[in-house]
């Protein structure tokens, strides 16, 4: 709501062309995060997301550090392919769910820690992977090259980023279980 009413008064009190300043606003994110957001409530007022907090606890039990090493394991892997920012909206009610029997942040650690290693395992899974992708793109054609040496040099695809990324997404979360065991247990 401060953001509304904030850019609300910024158009209201600005002495600029307001139709210009609309007109250069990206509403596609901001329609995308709107979306997201309402996604995200369905599938928790539906149970979905509650299902999946159900059966880490029961797979888990009591144990909360077996239960935070599984929402760290489940949304690493559910980051590689969708992204962080909506893996984060996806996976905050089921951590919700988890700390709400264990009452520590131990859980919203290990859904932070996930996150960014996923991220880091795949081009799709963090906003800078896709923009570097393009701007490599868009630099190769400006060189000129031709199309084999193109696609040798300046083309970053899925699968040759993810033969990088997988092993830094394993150490990444091995060094964060230790992490998190040595910090909460």
């Amino acid at each position: 709501y401060t953001a509304v009413v904030g850019g609300v008064l910024a158009l209201l009190l600005i002495g600029e062309d307001k139709k210009e300043i609309l007109e250069s606003l990206n509403y596609k994110d901001i329609v995308f995060f709107f979306c997201l957001f309402i996604m995200v409530g369905g599938l928790d007022a539906s149970g979905f997301l509650n299902i999946i907090s159900y059966y880490i606890w029961i797979f888990a039990g009591t144990n909360e550090y077996l239960q935070s090493s599984l929402l760290l394991f489940f949304s690493g892997i559910f980051t590689i392919f969708l992204n962080a920012g909506p893996a984060t909206a996806v996976f905050l009610p089921v951590a919700g769910d988890l700390s709400y029997y264990a009452q520590n942040e131990f859980i919203f650690w290990a859904l932070s820690l996930g996150v960014c290693a996923g991220s880091s395992a795949a081009l799709t899974g963090a906003t800078a992977g896709c923009v570097a992708s393009n701007y490599m793109s868009e630099y190769g054609k400006k060189l000129g090259f031709p199309e084999t040496e193109f696609n040798k040099y300046y083309n970053l695809s899925f699968r040759e980023f993810l033969k990088i990324g997988l092993p830094f997404m394993g150490i990444f979360m091995v060094i964060s279980l230790v992490y998190l065991w040595v910090r909460f247990v």
